[in-house]
């Protein structure tokens, strides 16, 4: 499919091969690749959001929303403007450029890719729905796995973390589990290789979706461990002065470690 094309219905691949022979080639409208169905993206720089449940084969640099549960087996670039979430897995790598989002999940879920660039100026928006759940089912997770298997943020300026706060059934509200006092510890992403040029002064953390209560101090911040990134909540420190006088710091300090 080719031309400078203007409708603004959308694009349905039920069946068979669409290639993109141009960037205005589907029009304005949403991109659908149904189970059966094949997109080559070819190279494009196209504008239009795609919802992959089929296979999206080439590279393409894409400021729409990219999600799905399908696999996009191309190299992707996601541009300013550009969304990516649901559950969607790149094969062929994922580049979340200037501008872009990454909100893994319809609710907490994960987003897979074989390798993760960040570029620029780059936004998490990480839902949790029980704090001592799993990484992928109670909260949000980029799984960086197969190979080569690394994050490279060399080239990031700016991660700002949106903290959203969900209940048991996916609604905004508060996260059920959640105690102000304790401190948590949350993989935010994984990587089978390792990570490259992380800087965590880059970091900045949004609670304004977080309504759960914001009582006293609390610090939170996005530090590295090993392979991992981790999302990390420390309560005010005259928490732990009490749990001393109490004889019960000991306790907190190991469920943290167990949280880890």
């Amino acid at each position: 499919l080719s031309g400078n094309n203007t409708y603004a219905g959308g694009t349905n691949v039920n069946a068979g091969t669409l290639v993109a022979g141009s960037s205005t080639a589907f029009g304005t409208g949403n991109i659908t690749v149904g189970a059966s169905g094949i997109l080559n993206l070819n190279g494009q720089t196209i504008a239009n959001s795609i919802t992959n449940n089929g296979s999206v084969l080439g590279t393409a640099s894409v400021s729409g929303i990219v999600q799905g549960s399908a696999t996009f087996t191309g190299a992707v670039n996601v541009t300013s403007g550009g969304l990516v979430k649901g559950t969607p897995t790149f094969t062929g790598g994922l580049t979340l450029g200037t501008g872009s989002t990454l909100s893994p999940g319809n609710s907490p879920g994960t987003v897979t890719s074989n390798s993760v660039t960040w570029s620029g100026t780059v936004a998490y928006v990480w839902e949790l729905n029980l704090a001592g759940g799993a990484a992928g089912t109670n909260w949000d997770l980029l799984n960086v796995n197969g190979l080569p298997g690394t994050l490279d943020a060399t080239a990031l300026t700016t991660l700002n973390v949106s903290v959203v706060s969900l209940t048991n059934l996916n609604a905004a509200g508060l996260v059920s589990d959640f105690n102000t006092n304790s401190p948590y510890t949350w993989t935010i992403v994984s990587t089978a290789n390792g990570i490259t040029g992380f800087n965590p002064a880059t970091v900045s953390v949004n609670l304004i979706g977080f309504q759960n209560s914001h009582a006293g101090s609390w610090a939170w911040s996005v530090v590295q461990s090993g392979d991992n990134l981790n999302l990390v909540y420390v309560p005010e420190p005259s928490t732990y002065a009490a749990l001393a006088g109490l004889g019960v710091l000991g306790l907190a300090v190991r469920r943290r470690s167990r949280r880890a």
